[in-house]
């Protein structure tokens, strides 16, 4: 019986821990903490505009919401 052996992957390079660092941190200063986080521009009732988000996968129909309708 063979066993199955983990292949060990290179540890990532010192550039691409601080970028990865640099992102954590921008997450944290904006208060995200999902993966995705989407935001988008939206009028309000009144016709003023603001910035809304959505943190983790949108349902479709948040999904419409955010685009302005369903994919062409």
């Amino acid at each position: 019986m063979k066993v199955a052996r983990k292949r060990s992957r290179p540890a990532p390079s010192r550039e691409i821990e601080e970028q990865v660092y640099t992102n954590n941190q921008l997450f944290e200063e904006l208060s995200l903490y999902a993966t995705p986080t989407s935001v988008f521009q939206r009028e309000t009732e009144s016709g003023n505009l603001r910035l809304d988000r959505i943190q983790g996968m949108p349902s479709d129909e948040r999904l419409i919401e955010m685009m302005g309708s369903e994919a062409p």
